[in-house]
This record gives structure tokens, C-alpha cells and sequence, in this order.
């Protein structure tokens, strides 16, 4: 479509309500509680290489939470460009080294499956990940049982996410981010367990 002279092709027009796709982790689980392990896979995603092939090119590598247009952006953030070498090193730190195998460990992915660019993007995951010796087991339901599994049971481990900071960020953002937002069997806030 991009081709045709007749067409423009825009991203503009959520800035009111910007999407923001999320790999999130849960912090309860004996691997995932270690530091050393999430911070091993932000290093090994490709976040420009996920958004130009799984999302067609049409996004930016989010640098924070908070949209970089409004009005309290900071980039003064850890920031964990694309480093499969750095995350190698954080994995042996942790005490997961590779196997006879080649693989270190294995994380189930749970996502929605009703979502061609997220269908795009777990596939885009599981080879990023499996570079640095972690094999992403890929777990896909129906809106329901995916809300119980990640909002009342806490049975996760990984899973896609994609939110909004809203036009004003205390609102979009605190329910994802704040503690006392975890309420067991309430969708859409803090569900990484981050107790």
C-alpha cells in the first residue's frame, strides 16, 4: 500500500492513546526472580529488528514507559540496546550455563492469539532468544483463559502485553507499574507479580 501513489500510509493519530507492546516477565518464578536472568533477555531482543519485521516497520523502540512526545519523558532511563554477547554473559552470571545441548533453559510464552502482528512477534521472540541459549515454549488461548491465567492463577512466566500510557500517564501507567494495583482476577494491571 505504500507503494501506491493514491495512498498515504500514516502512523499518526494515537497519540491520545499510543500502543505500547510489552515482553513481560513474571518475578515470582525461580528463574525470572533473578535480576541477572531479566535483564539477559531485554539485552538479547532485537527491538528494531521485531519492529520491522513482526510490525512491518511502523513503530519505535520504546526507550520508556512514557511516550517520547508528552510531557514528562525522560530518556534518562538503564537502557538495554539489542547485545546478545552481553546477555550471553549475564545467563553464565546466573548460573545458566548451556548445556550438551546448546540450551540453557526453557520459558513458556503466553499470548493472545488473535493478533497477526503479535502471532508475528512471538515467532520473532522465540529465534531472538534461542541465539542466546533460552527456548521460548509458546502457550496461546482464547481472551479468557489467558486473563485467569496471568490475572488470578499467576501460572506464567513470560507473556505479551500491549498497553497505553493513555494521554496522561498516572493513568495508563500506575496500574501496570504499582503494587497495590495487583488485585487477584483483575485484568489489565500489575500482572508480572511484582510482589
Amino acid at each position: 500500500m505504500k507503494k501506491n501513489p493514491a495512498l498515504k500510509i500514516t502512523s499518526e493519530g494515537y497519540n491520545w492513546l499510543p500502543p505500547l507492546f510489552t515482553f513481560e516477565f513474571n518475578t515470582q518464578d525461580p528463574i525470572l526472580r533473578q535480576v541477572n536472568v531479566r535483564q539477559a533477555l531485554t539485552y538479547a531482543i532485537d527491538r528494531q529488528g521485531l519492529i520491522d519485521s513482526a510490525w512491518y516497520g511502523i513503530g519505535k523502540v520504546a526507550t520508556s514507559p512514557i511516550p517520547h512526545y508528552q510531557k514528562y519523558f525522560t530518556n534518562d532511563v538503564p537502557h538495554y540496546p539489542y547485545d546478545a554477547k552481553k546477555a550471553e554473559q549475564l545467563l553464565d552470571v546466573a548460573g545458566y550455563p548451556r548445556g550438551a545441548n546448546g540450551e540453557r533453559f526453557s520459558l513458556f510464552f503466553d499470548y493472545e492469539g488473535n493478533n497477526e502482528s503479535l502471532q508475528n512477534t512471538t515467532g520473532f521472540l522465540r529465534q531472538n532468544l534461542k541465539q542466546v541459549g533460552v527456548t521460548l515454549k509458546l502457550r496461546t488461548q482464547d481472551t479468557p483463559t489467558y486473563y485467569r491465567r496471568i490475572y488470578t492463577d499467576y501460572d506464567f512466566q513470560t507473556r505479551a502485553c500491549q498497553f497505553s500510557a493513555m494521554i496522561d500517564p498516572a493513568m495508563g501507567l500506575y496500574r501496570l507499574y504499582g503494587t497495590d494495583s495487583i488485585v487477584k482476577g483483575v485484568p489489565n494491571t500489575n500482572g508480572g507479580a511484582l510482589l
